[in-house]
C-alpha cells in the first residue's frame, strides 16, 4: 500500500515498524541496516529508527552491523493464540484428522448438565445425516461419551452439583441412570483417559477424549458413528490413537498461550 492510498486512520510509523519485522526470515535471519532499508523500500534513517527502537523494546539483537530477531517476538504471535477460543485453535488439528480417518469429529465444553458443541468439522465420504449436529447443538451430558469426560474433569463438590441438578431420565434402553453406576463410568472413563458409549441416547456409538490446559480438563474431543455400520470395538480401537494425537496437539497449544 502506498502511503497517499493509506486511510486517514492509517499510522504510518507503525506500519514501516512491522515491514522491518516481516523482512527478517529463513533466508535473512539476520540484516545489516542497509539490507533492511533495501528489503522494506525504507530510508535508511527509517530503518535506523525502526531497528534501535526494536533493540530498545527486547525484539531485536546486535552484533556488529547485523540485527537479528530475539525470542521475545513470539510474545507477538502468542498474543494472537491467546486470543483464540478453543475451538479457533482446534479447527485445522481437527481438519487433519478428519482428512485420515473420514469420519466427522466434534468439540464440546460442559454448560450446566449439557454439553455444547463449540467445534464440528464433517467428513466429505458421509452423506447420511448425522443427527442434525451443529456447532451450538446441545445434549445431556451423562448420555455421552463427550459429556462424560467433562464430567470427569470436574472437582468433586462440582460434581455432586451437577448430579443434583442433572435429571437422569432413559434415552435409550442402554442409557445409565443410575447415580452410583453413572458416578463409577465417569470415574472409569476417566482414570483410562477415554470415554466410550454405544446407544445411550440414540442409536450411536461415541468416542471421546479430554483437552486440557494448565488448569485441567476444558473440552473433549470425540467422534460418534451409528451403530452396526461397522465392528464397533474394533472402530473404536482404530480411531482412539488418533483422537489422542489430536487432543494432545489441542492441548499442547492451550498450555502454551494459556
Amino acid at each position: 500500500m502506498n502511503d497517499a492510498d493509506a486511510s486517514p486512520g492509517f499510522l504510518q510509523s507503525f506500519a514501516r515498524g512491522l515491514a522491518v519485522i516481516r523482512a527478517f526470515g529463513k533466508n535473512t535471519p539476520a540484516m545489516t541496516l542497509s539490507q533492511a532499508a533495501a528489503r522494506t523500500g525504507l530510508t535508511r534513517a527509517n530503518a535506523r529508527r525502526i531497528l534501535l527502537t526494536l533493540l530498545e523494546l527486547g525484539y531485536v539483537e546486535q552484533d556488529g552491523r547485523l540485527f537479528r530477531l530475539r525470542p521475545k517476538i513470539l510474545d507477538l504471535g502468542y498474543s494472537y493464540l491467546s486470543s483464540l477460543s478453543v475451538g479457533a485453535i482446534a479447527q485445522p488439528i481437527m481438519e487433519d484428522m478428519v482428512l485420515r480417518v473420514k469420519e466427522p469429529c466434534n468439540l464440546a465444553m460442559l454448560d450446566g448438565t449439557e454439553v455444547i458443541y463449540v467445534g464440528r468439522v464433517a467428513a466429505k465420504q458421509i452423506v447420511r445425516d448425522d443427527l442434525g449436529i451443529h456447532i451450538g447443538r446441545r445434549f445431556p451430558a451423562y448420555t455421552t461419551s463427550l459429556g462424560r469426560i467433562l464430567l470427569g474433569g470436574l472437582s468433586p463438590a462440582a460434581l455432586d452439583r451437577y448430579f443434583n441438578e442433572a435429571q437422569l431420565v432413559p434415552l435409550t434402553p442402554r442409557t445409565i441412570t443410575d447415580p452410583e453406576k453413572l458416578r463409577a463410568a465417569i470415574k472409569r472413563d476417566h482414570d483410562r483417559g477415554f470415554s466410550y458409549v454405544k446407544q445411550e441416547s440414540g442409536e450411536r456409538c461415541s468416542i471421546a477424549v479430554p483437552v486440557t490446559d494448565n488448569n485441567g480438563i476444558v473440552a473433549a474431543l470425540g467422534i460418534g458413528w451409528y451403530a452396526g455400520v461397522r465392528a464397533d470395538d474394533e472402530f473404536r480401537d482404530s480411531l482412539l490413537p488418533e483422537l489422542l494425537g489430536a487432543a494432545r496437539e489441542v492441548s499442547n497449544t492451550l498450555r502454551q498461550v494459556r
